[in-house]
């Protein structure tokens, strides 16, 4: 067996100095390698990046590739800022889709969806915000863990609007505003609290009793409903009759002024045609006098059954004969 012969090995070995550069032109090169690694990000184009340099905030960029001081001097934290982000109570979302499946049931989502209303009747309310990023400073630097502080925010504020009103309203009559006061309260919180995002929407999904008083529930509202069914048909009749009375008395007092106005037409007429006698009579008083009384006879003899004329000049009765009764 021959031996090792460690000074050929040695003489092999390039020269110290030749091993000092090629060690320095490697350090040499890593680090240009991981200058040039890390001196570049890119941001997406639903995204926003806030930079760090030394843990102090410098700015924020928008998308695209943007350079940065290497060696993670300065640190890059994203958000996706155009997209809008969403938190479920109540329930959760499973499989999403065109036909989403969500569950219900697990203690998490039921804890969150029991609530007590202002009447004191138990309910289980569900419902959704949307919310987006505007202020990724605040986002990030402001509010540990913001969609956790929008999660505490909107239980605390559900609560309370379905607590200061009555288990109808939370049903059906006071969603709308349930879901307006909801929302504004909300923001209104979150804008002190810095944390830079807009609450977009607040959606009430589903308010109903819980399933152990179900029936009864249902019964209760069944009668409500019937209840409400005979007062809306009450009122509709007594608007019907209260329009028909109005129609009744719109109708006489159009035919009492028709008849005003026909009572004054036909007076104007007669004092017209009075006033127009009136005039004759003026300019011919002794014919027009004996016109009228010539007319009043016309008028009126023939309503008399027995006629005497008498003669001013004579002492008796003229004697008439009545052809109508035949001269007799």
């Amino acid at each position: 067996m021959e031996e090792f012969d460690w000074n050929e090995v040695r003489d092999r070995m390039p020269p110290p100095e030749r091993i000092v550069k090629i060690v320095i032109m490697a350090i040499i090169l890593l680090v240009g390698v991981w200058a040039a690694a890390t001196s570049y990000y890119t941001v997406d184009a639903d995204e926003e990046a806030a930079v760090l340099r030394f843990g102090k905030y410098v700015t924020t960029t928008g998308p695209g590739l943007h350079f940065k001081a290497p060696f993670n001097i300065d640190r890059i934290y994203k958000a996706r800022t155009q997209t809008q982000h969403a938190e479920e109570f109540g329930f959760r979302t499973v499989t999403a889709g065109k036909t989403s499946v969500t569950e219900s049931r697990t203690p998490a989502a039921v804890s969150e969806a029991f609530m007590l209303t202002g009447d004191l009747n138990l309910v289980m309310v569900t419902w959704e915000v949307r919310y987006r990023i505007i202020d990724l400073k605040e986002y990030l630097f402001e509010v540990q863990d913001v969609p956790g502080t929008i999660r505490d925010v909107s239980l605390a504020v559900m609560r309370q609007e379905v607590g200061n009103r009555s288990v109808d309203e939370v049903f059906t009559l006071d969603r709308l505003n349930i879901q307006r006061d909801a929302r504004r309260r909300m923001q209104a919180m979150l804008d002190a609290y810095k944390a830079g995002v807009n609450i977009e929407t607040v959606t009430l999904k589903r308010s109903a009793a819980p399933e152990a008083v179900q029936d009864a529930f249902n019964a209760v509202q069944q009668a409500e409903q019937e209840k409400e069914a005979k007062v809306n048909k009450a009122l509709g009749e007594k608007q019907q009759k209260l329009k028909e009375a109005g129609g009744r008395a719109s109708r006489m007092v159009q035919e009492a002024k028709g008849y005003a106005n026909a009572r004054i037409n036909r007076a104007e007429g007669e004092v017209q045609a009075f006033n127009q006698v009136l005039g004759e009579y003026e300019k011919y008083k002794e014919v027009t006098r004996q016109r009228l009384y010539f007319e009043a006879l016309e008028k009126f003899l023939p309503k008399v059954s027995d006629v005497m004329v008498i003669d001013a000049a004579e002492d008796g009765v003229l004697k008439l004969l009545d052809l109508k009764k035949g001269g007799k």
